[in-house]
Parts: C-alpha cells; structure tokens; sequence
C-alpha cells in the first residue's frame, strides 16, 4: 500500500483550513453572534476597520512598539547572557531578576508600570520583562553548552578571542538564539497588546480591542485577533527565513 506524505507547507494549509472550518461551523450551529461571529461576519467587520485611517495608525504604533521592545529584550539578552557566562557575580545578580520575571502576573507588572511611566512607554517595557528573560535564559544555556573541547583546542592554537567568538561561539549558540526569538514574537505581540488595553493610549491594537468591548462588537473583536496573529506570523516568517539565509552562507 502506498504511503501518502505531505509538505510542510501542505500540512500548514490544512491544520488552517481544518481549524477555519471548525470556527465557522460552531459559530453557525451555535447562531449566537455575541459569543462566537462567523467568518464571514469577521472579515466584514475586518473590512470595516481597513477604511478607517485610525486603524492602520493603530497598527503602525503597535508595530513600532513590538519591534522596539524586541529589540531591546534581545540586544540586551544576548548581552547579558554574554556578560553572565563570563562573570559569575553578573550571574548572581541576574538570577534573581529573571526568576521573578517570569514568574511574576503580567497584569501586576501593567499596573505598577502606569504609575511609573507614560502609557505610549508601557507597551514597550511589559514586552522587554517577558521577552528579555527568554532571551537571556536560552542564549545563557547556548553557551554554557559550547563545545568545552573545542575551547581548550583554539586555546593551544593560541587563536584570538575573536576568531573563537565568531567561528566557535556563535555558531553553537545560533539555534538558542533562533528558539529565543521565535518564542518572543509570540509574546511580544500578545504582551504589548495587552498592556496597551489596559493603558488606554489612542492608536494602538489595544485601544481597539478595549472598544469592542464596550460596545459588544465581537465579530470587530475577531478580525483585531486575526490582525494580531497575521502579523505576529509575519515577523516568525521573516525570522525564520533570515535565519536560514544565514545559515547557508
């Protein structure tokens, strides 16, 4: 009997039409707009919200938020992994900071961040203390597990710290990197979102979402997830693709 096997792409393609068809059909059968609108209805509202110039402005200061506070967390969670690996007292001093991060309630962090910053600033710190501990414990863990061997070899060859950095170091922590920054998308996009509805700051995804539900616009609630995910897709797409650009140099 033959075997059929599917492409990645294939299998992408339809685990997204299986779970599009699957909304839509409890949608119809529960015939409740309030609670769970249609596809049809979602992309409706969707088209709404594209003619409205304040939409895209939202969608412009989002973005900027979610690229400036991923930078940030990675820049400086590679830089202190760097820093931590090398020094045992940096270590010491970072542990607990990043065990609290990640263990601490997001909406504690919000409020406390409101009476500290203004609300257009909130966004981009929220998303710096959920991603720069990913960031900082995955590219810690790379090099921890650098090649010892390699090392102590590049050592009697008397080969330079750069040359070591670049042709030994790097390589070995390149998919700890890639693992950080594919798990931070993800949560910079639903992070900053999240603060910006609680911070109220006008042009924002947020903002957008805290209207939907003051006057029930579910299916208006729907189409500003799907913008969300589609762009949050988007950046994992073009992560994933430099990465393997690279990687074949």
């Amino acid at each position: 009997m033959k075997k059929y096997t599917i492409s990645d792409r294939q299998g992408v393609i339809l685990a997204i039409v299986f779970w599009v068809a699957a909304w839509n059909i409890t949608a119809v059968v529960l015939d409740k707009p309030l609670y769970l609108p249609t596809l049809p209805a979602t992309l409706k509202a969707l088209g709404v919200l594209m003619t409205k110039a304040d939409f895209w402005m939202s969608i412009l200061f989002t973005f900027l938020r979610v690229i400036s506070g991923l930078f940030i967390s990675v820049v400086l969670g590679i830089s202190f992994a760097y820093a931590a690996s090398k020094c045992r007292i940096i270590f010491y001093i970072m542990s607990p900071f990043v065990s609290t991060m990640k263990s601490i309630p997001i909406i504690s962090i919000i409020i406390l961040a409101l009476l500290w910053l203004g609300t257009g600033i909130v966004p981009i710190f929220i998303c710096f203390l959920l991603c720069f501990p990913v960031v900082y414990t995955n590219v810690f863990e790379g090099i921890s597990n650098v090649d010892y061997k390699l090392l102590e070899m590049a050592k009697v060859y008397d080969i330079t710290r750069k040359s070591i950095f670049v042709d030994i170091t790097l390589p070995s922590i390149k998919p700890y990197v890639y693992s950080a920054i594919m798990i931070c998308v993800g949560l910079s996009w639903k992070s900053v979102v999240t603060a910006e509805v609680l911070s109220a700051h006008h042009y924002s995804l947020g903002y957008n979402v805290y209207k939907t539900k003051l006057y029930l616009e579910t299916s208006e609630l729907f189409a500003l997830t799907l913008v969300v995910i589609a762009f949050s897709l988007t950046i994992e797409y073009f992560v994933r693709k430099g990465f393997e650009k690279k990687g074949k140099r």
